[in-house]
């Protein structure tokens, strides 16, 4: 789903968080909620992407910090 794509971590957490309200309260009919159960599979493979995409970043940072240190010290 191209829409769900361009939102961010927090964009897409705001609706998964809004579609475990709507299945907590039991007011949709069945279908209604095996629909915002698949909604909501879609954002939280969002954010676990986003997740996954961040913390690349982090331990890429992170290495290439260490490497810095060890020139630095000679090592």
């Amino acid at each position: 789903m191209k829409d769900e794509q361009d939102l961010s971590f927090e964009q897409s957490l705001k609706k998964l968080e809004g579609i475990v309200e709507q299945l907590a309260s039991g007011s949709a009919n069945l279908e209604e909620m095996v629909q915002l159960y698949e909604q909501g599979i879609v954002y939280l493979n969002h954010c676990r992407d986003k997740l996954e995409q961040v913390e690349t970043k982090i331990r890429t940072v992170s290495q290439g910090i260490n490497q810095a240190k060890e020139e630095e010290n000679g090592l």
